[in-house]
């Protein structure tokens, strides 16, 4: 999780490799604010990992806001994982957006 320098925030997640489906869930002083599969950003890293990412602008934030994400995602016929875990009610931990 980061603050890109126009202010928008970008949320990335890396695996061994390609997963099925990959879920961002973002909240903001702890109300989600943004969910959806974002496994269409997929990006092939040169040592065979994938990185997925989710960037919502900076309209959605304010200065002194805590910022926090988590992730579900599941490989081809493999049960899903939340990022992290074990359970979908952990999340990173937060930023104060600035």
């Amino acid at each position: 999780m980061a603050e890109t320098p126009d202010g928008a925030m970008e949320f990335t997640v890396t695996y061994a490799g390609p997963q099925a489906y990959v879920e961002a869930f973002v909240r903001r002083n702890g109300s989600q604010i943004a969910a959806g599969n974002i496994v269409q950003s997929a990006v092939g890293n040169a040592d065979g990992t994938v990185t997925y990412r989710r960037v919502l602008p900076p309209s959605h934030f304010h200065p002194g806001d805590t910022v926090d994400v988590r992730f579900y995602s599941y490989g081809s016929g493999q049960p899903g994982v939340f990022i992290p875990g074990p359970t979908g009610s952990t999340w990173l931990a937060p930023m104060a957006y600035r």
